[in-house]
């Protein structure tokens, strides 16, 4: 295991991975910071290595996270100079389908799925 800042993490240190599942790390992230993100956590990949990612989005300012929204347009604006991003799933819960979001005064989230494939 590996604990740190992510942002410091070198190919030196860990290798160039072939997959990733980012699941929450784009999300924890403010806005400002994605975009050092996305090139940093690139250049630990593979060529045609392919990135799992899970983004959030609701009914709340940008700036109110953890977890911060992140819409489709910046996910395909952050990773399109790397590869190829394709919308798999878009999952979109509602207070009647979600007892969470009740209790959070939301009234919508929407999860995205997208798989990248990085440039060969």
């Amino acid at each position: 295991m590996v604990e740190g800042d992510f942002l410091t993490l070198t190919s030196d240190q860990v290798g160039l991975f072939d997959l990733c599942w980012d699941r929450a790390a784009m999300i924890a992230l403010p806005p400002e910071t994605r975009m050092r993100y996305v090139p940093h956590l690139v250049s630990l990949m593979k060529p045609n290595a392919r990135v799992l990612l899970v983004t959030y989005n609701a009914d709340k300012p940008a700036n109110s996270g953890p977890p911060y929204p992140v819409v489709p347009s910046e996910v395909e604006k952050a990773y399109a100079p790397f590869g190829t991003v394709e919308l798999l799933e878009s999952i979109h819960h509602t207070p009647e389908t979600d007892e969470r979001l009740r209790a959070k005064g939301l009234a919508w989230v929407r999860e995205d799925v997208f798989c990248i494939t990085l440039n060969g």
